[in-house]
Formats: structure tokens, sequence, C-alpha cells
């Protein structure tokens, strides 16, 4: 193993000692294994808070962040002093630091379930409100519903059409599930695939099984929103990234609206929601929260949320606010019901956040239950807030992000939501991202996607916070104090002392 102990000036530092820090960790950096070398033993990390760890850690994860840091700076043009005078709009180092992001995603997004399509057993054409009734649905059997043209329903993919899948189970029960599948912001994410773009259901794994045993949801109807749109599934506009120019359908909104729609309309009275997804699936539970909150009020006796792997965490923090500003613009999700009068006046000025907005469905919802599930250092996350940061806002601060610095901001962004008493979270040690719709959701502790330890495992820990029962904050680890001026702790194993103060 390889000790190493270092943290990197607060945001409140100027950029061009951030910088010069960043150059002059290169030789040290030099001397851990290369991105495409082997892979090296794990942390192990005492219990004491202040003991330090012997540090070196499989790629993708702190390390790998620091090297690719030095190695984004030695070859993206700035001077040799560290000085933040490189061009960096259109230029050689966003080039370079999206391909190397995007090298990384290919390599660990093999969570999508788009390996092999689940088979369905019907399909069924929404032309009208009163086609496809769930009691003409066969139990168990997987139907696919293909809205009508009135829905306005697109993916990417012109030649796909857009559906969603019904399994029919209990009438008072639903399982309502958001796909992931990345995300696209401009023509260079389009052309290189890191969004889904056309309708792949994957197989119907983890919490959407229907024959595991294990699995709390096995009797609730699933309702399964599809995701080819590339816009968190709040989307509603064209933008110009096909062959010469022409206009892709970005209608992630209308998408998933055509499944809640279809939804409300068969279900009039429940004992349970669950509204759940993972990735971009996160992201649009995140920002749906709010209106699926107020659909279904006085139609379920209970109501609980999931948000899986995808917080939506982005540095440096002076350019949150510009950076989701452009998602909300390229996505045409101003002006949207998913957004009230006020949210949406502050989304026509740049000034809306998913977190805020987030948080106000908690507000709103006292009665339901949120909750977020989250690995310590997930590599996906970390290398699409890289590659969009790089290439949207031209940040090198941005662009090279190290995990610790992920995490640190992840924590602070989680801090603001456990101070309302509704929200519950679940941290895990490691780099996996997506556990929901995965059979590791049954094995998953504290200490990572395989188990070990004596921690909750994550199945049950979902089914305690729909009962009102699970513990508010799981996560294992010293307790470290996290605040927006203090360091970025290197070492991953650790816990916020703030977040457990406030559920204690």
């Amino acid at each position: 193993s390889f000790a190493l102990q270092a943290t990197f000036p607060p945001p409140s530092r100027t950029s061009s000692s951030r910088m010069a820090a960043i150059v002059a960790l290169a030789p040290l950096l030099a001397l851990l294994p290369a991105i495409s070398g082997a892979s090296v033993g794990e942390a192990h990390c005492g219990s004491s808070s202040g003991e330090e760890c012997s540090h070196a850690t499989a790629p993708g994860d702190d390390e790998l962040g620091l090297l690719q840091r030095a190695r984004l700076v030695a070859h993206s043009g700035l001077p040799e002093d560290g000085s933040p005078e490189a061009d960096t709009s259109g230029d050689d180092f966003g080039d370079r630091t999206f391909r190397n992001a995007a090298a990384i995603l290919r390599r660990n997004i093999g969570w999508i379930p788009l390996a092999g399509q689940a088979k369905s057993d019907s399909e069924c054409r929404m032309e009208s409100d009163e086609d496809c009734p769930l009691r003409k649905m066969a139990p168990g059997n997987v139907t696919d519903v293909v809205p009508g043209p009135r829905y306005g329903t697109a993916c990417l993919n012109s030649s796909s059409p857009y559906y969603f899948q019904v399994r029919r189970r209990a009438s008072d029960k639903l399982l309502l599930y958001f796909q992931g599948g990345g995300a696209c912001w401009n023509n260079r994410s389009y052309h290189e695939n890191l969004c889904t773009q056309s309708t792949v259901p994957g197989d119907l794994s983890g919490i959407l099984n229907a024959t595991d045993l294990q699995n709390p949801y096995l009797d609730y109807t699933l309702v399964h929103v599809l995701f080819c749109s590339g816009d968190m599934h709040s989307g509603n506009t064209t933008q110009p990234w096909g062959p010469d120019g022409e206009e892709v359908q970005i209608r992630g909104y209308n998408n998933a609206n055509s499944a809640v729609q279809w939804s409300l309309r068969q279900f009039k009275s429940l004992s349970h929601v669950v509204f759940a997804g993972c990735s971009a699936g996160s992201l649009g539970v995140q920002m749906w929260s709010e209106l699926i909150q107020q659909e279904f009020r006085g139609r379920t006796e209970k109501f609980t949320t999931f948000a899986d792997s995808f917080a939506g965490v982005l540095y440096p923090p002076s350019l949150v606010q510009p950076a989701q500003a452009f998602l909300y613009d390229v996505w045409g999700i101003c002006g949207l019901p998913l957004l009230n009068g006020a949210e949406n006046e502050l989304c026509l000025s740049g000034k809306l956040l998913l977190q805020e907005h987030f948080l106000l469905a908690m507000k709103d919802s006292e009665e339901s239950e949120f909750a977020m599930i989250n690995s310590k250092h997930d590599v996906v996350q970390i290398e699409f807030a890289r590659a969009f940061i790089a290439t949207a806002m031209h940040s090198i601060e941005g662009a090279t992000m190290t995990a610790a610095e992920y995490y640190k901001y992840w924590n602070l962004e989680v801090q603001k939501y456990v101070k309302v008493d509704n929200f519950d979270v679940y941290a895990v040690d490691g780099l996996h991202h997506c556990f929901t719709p995965m059979q590791i959701v049954y094995t998953t502790t504290p200490q990572g996607k395989d188990g070990g330890g004596n921690g909750i495992i994550l199945s049950d820990w979902m089914t305690g916070v729909a009962s009102g029962e699970a513990a508010r904050f799981v996560c294992e680890g010293p307790l470290k104090e996290v605040t927006a001026d203090g360091p970025a702790f290197l070492n991953p194993r650790y816990c916020d002392q703030a977040i457990a103060e406030a559920v204690d």
C-alpha cells in the first residue's frame, strides 16, 4: 500500500494557489499506479477519527481522481507554475477531459440494464385515456404501454418509439420507478452516447424483480418509466444535435408524464406508493417529487421516495447555479408544471437549484418519507460531473474535481436535507453506482455492495424507511467535521459529524 495524506485549499482560496498545489502534487502522484495498471488493495482505516489511513484504492477512487487531475494539468496547456492562464473554451483541455471521463464512464456503467432486454408479454397502444386499463392486463405479466401522439412522447433516437412498462400485481400498491441512463447536454455528449437514446428496458432486477422473495415490493404493481431523452426525465424541447444540424426531440417530461397520468387513472385508492429511481432516474425523482406528491395526495395512505445514486454534486460551488441553469435551458425545463410559479421565475432568471426544489417537496409533504442512497465515491457521478463542467462551464477546477471533493460536497448537500424529519440517508463505502435495480440491493451494507460488517442490509433499511422505523443516517466510519471552508478529507471512509448530530 502507499501512504498518502493531503488536503487541498478550501474553495475560498484563489484559483492560482489551488492550481499551484495541484502541480506540486504531480511528482508524488507519478508514483501511483497508472489508470490502465493493475488495481491495488483497498484502504484500511483505524477507528479513531484522528488516525491516518493507508490509502490505496481501485481505479475511480481518490488516487485516480488526483492522478487524473495531475495528468490533466500536465497535458492541458497550463503554465508550469500552475497559474490558471490556460484557455479552456472549446479547447484541447476540454477535449482531453471529456475523452478521459467518457472512457472511464464506459468502463463503469455496466449497471445500466442494457445487456439483455426484459421480454414483455404484450403491447398496448394508448390512443385515448380509456385504452390499456390495468384491469385488463394479466396479473404478473409485463405490458409495454405505447402512448399515442397526443402525449407528445419521443426518444432522442427518432426510430425508437417511447413506451413504459407495467407489471400488474396488487391494485392498492404501486412502485413507480424511473430508469437511469446517463445525460446528454451538448452535441458532443449526444454523439458520444453518454445517454440512452432508445427505449431499452433491460432485465428487471433488484426491487424490480418479480420472483425474488427478498423483494419487499414483490406484490406491488410496477410502472417502469423508461428513459431515452438524456434530460433526467424532465425536459421538453429540441436541440440541433442530429446529422447536419437536424433537431432531436428531448421529451423526458412528456414521456414520464404519460406514465404518471396513466397511473393516476388506474389507482384511485392506494395503501402505499413507492417512487424511486437510480442515476438519471434519481435526478428525475428529485425533480418530479413535488408534483408527484401533489398528484397522489388523497389517493394513498403512505408515500415513500428513494433517490438512488445521483445527488447532482457539481464543483466548484461558484459554478453550481450557472451550471444547473445551463441544463435547465438546454433541456427546456423552465415553465413546465414540475415547478411552481415562484420556482419558474427562479428558473427563468437562472437561479433555480434542484436541491432546493427537492427540499421543498420534503417540507410540503411532511407525512411522506424521503430517502437517498449513495456511494461515498460514486465514480459515475464524479466522471459525469467532470465531463459536464469541462465542456459546458470550461472550468479547470470543476473538471479536475477529486473524489474527496465530491464526497465533501455531497455531505454538505445532505446536511441541508436532514434538517427535515422525513429524510433518511444510506451511505455506502466504495465507488459503486446504483443499487435498487440490481440484486446487490439484498447484499449491500454500509461497508460496500458485497456486504460485511454489522450494518443493516440496504433492502431491509428501505423497508424500515417506509414504516418510519429506519435509522435516519446509516454510515460506517469515524466522524469528521465537514464544513464549506474546511478540507476535503482524502480518505473516504468517514461519516459527517453534522449529519450524525442532526439525526440524533
